[in-house]
């Protein structure tokens, strides 16, 4: 699971989410460790890479990653990839 090195999505800011099935009132980071702990248990492997480029062409994808503070590209080869961009604030950068 490529998880991306940015922790600063929307949900993860959340500070309290009440309309998760079998949460009552649950933090957004709190949310995400649980999904992290979920797909660990399942035998996931989390990599916090960035996603630069895939090759959807072929029937066994090619995806192109860069780790964090690195310049070298990776490739992984996959069946399946699922894309789940999530959310960011839209920064205005006024003062």
């Amino acid at each position: 699971m490529i998880s991306g090195p940015d922790v600063e999505s929307t949900f993860n800011l959340t500070h309290s989410i009440q309309s998760w099935p079998g949460e009552f009132d649950i933090s957004g980071i709190e949310l995400t460790d649980k999904f992290q702990e979920q797909a660990k248990q399942n035998s996931a492997i989390l990599n916090p890479s960035i996603v630069t480029q895939v090759d959807f062409s072929k029937l066994i994808f090619i995806i192109t990653i860069q780790e964090p503070f690195q310049n070298n590209l990776k490739t992984i080869k996959a069946q399946t990839c699922i894309i789940a961009l999530g959310s960011y604030f839209n920064r205005l950068n006024v003062p």
